[in-house]
């Protein structure tokens, strides 16, 4: 039964082919022959070819523009190591002093807080271009490289910068710990420094008051060194109409003593008026030696002889 159930099949379907197929025409000119048929597919096959030919051009395009920009994050990818090292040099706080490292300090801090804040941007702007999915794959490969890239950069500079935050930090503590210590060992100095000490029987010195006045480039005229046993000496006069002369040793600037004092203390203290009254100690003149005195005249002796003593002239 299924043989002939078969066979009926195969007999029906040749009879719709051979009813559905029109008879061949003379030299196959006229009709929907085998020859149209052929013309029809060999037509569609070369738009077939052609449209896949422009597919595979674009893609070609697409892929080189792609290379070109991952060559251009290579390239800022060595520039931005470079960066680094040259971070890496201003790390270097040795001879700052507490100011300078303050403001270098506030650099950095206000540098880490925009690296933060950017570093959030990038990463909520990964999140977005992860939700679209209407580019090329190459396209939204390359886009994410690029993201992926830019975090790594403001993720290795946020790891420095709080390197050299905490170096910042440590060199301005250490400074300061500096800076109060010697203040600590100078106010002791000073408590036991005492204008007796500038003065003594073998060295006396006389006491002037004088005026000096800033120039006109902002500084004063002398200059002055600390000496361990005379306090600050004046070591340099530049104007000659200065009253101030050299060995002068500073007792009091503006009412304030500064025996005792550093010279970055006293420069200071000079660099809060335009002028300033210094009250210092002189050595006085030599004194000029005498002139020899000539010897009494002798008077004559009376002849007659007395028994009281002849009185000599005082000088």
């Amino acid at each position: 039964q299924l043989s002939f159930c078969s066979k009926s099949h195969q007999e029906k379907s040749k009879g719709v082919v051979q009813a559905q197929s029109p008879a061949p025409t003379f030299g196959g000119s006229h009709g929907n022959g085998p020859v149209n048929q052929n013309h029809k597919v060999q037509v569609v096959s070369q738009t077939g070819k052609e449209e896949k030919i422009r597919e595979l051009n674009e893609q070609v395009d697409s892929l080189q523009n792609v290379i070109l920009q991952v060559q251009e994050i290579h390239h800022g990818l060595v520039a931005f190591c470079s960066e680094l090292k040259r971070m890496d040099g201003e790390v270097d706080a040795s001879g700052l002093r507490s100011p300078e490292l303050e403001q270098r300090l506030g650099l950095a801090l206000g540098q880490l807080r925009d690296k933060r804040h950017s570093l959030q941007s990038l990463r909520e702007t990964t999140r977005d271009t992860d939700a679209h999915r209407n580019k090329r794959s190459e396209v939204r490969l390359l886009d994410k490289m690029k993201l992926n890239c830019q975090v790594f950069k403001e993720e290795i500079s946020l790891v420095h910068l709080n390197r050299q935050v905490s170096h910042l930090q440590k060199a301005l503590q250490d400074s300061q710990d500096k800076e109060r210590a010697l203040q600590s060992q100078s106010q002791s100095q000073r408590k036991c420094s005492t204008l007796g000490q500038l003065v003594s029987p073998k060295c006396p010195a006389m006491v002037l008051v004088v005026q000096e006045s800033r120039g006109e480039d902002g500084r004063y005229g002398f200059s002055c060194r600390l000496s361990q046993d005379s306090g600050l000496v004046v070591i340099q006069v530049d104007n000659s109409q200065s009253p101030l002369c050299l060995g002068d040793r500073l007792v009091e600037v503006n009412g304030v003593p500064v025996v005792g004092y550093s010279e970055d203390e006293l420069s200071t203290l000079l660099l809060q008026g335009p002028s300033a009254q210094i009250v210092v100690l002189r050595r006085p003149p030599l004194p000029s030696s005498p002139r020899p005195r000539r010897p009494p005249p002798v008077s004559p002796t009376p002849s007659s002889s007395s028994s009281q003593p002849q009185k000599t002239p005082s000088c």
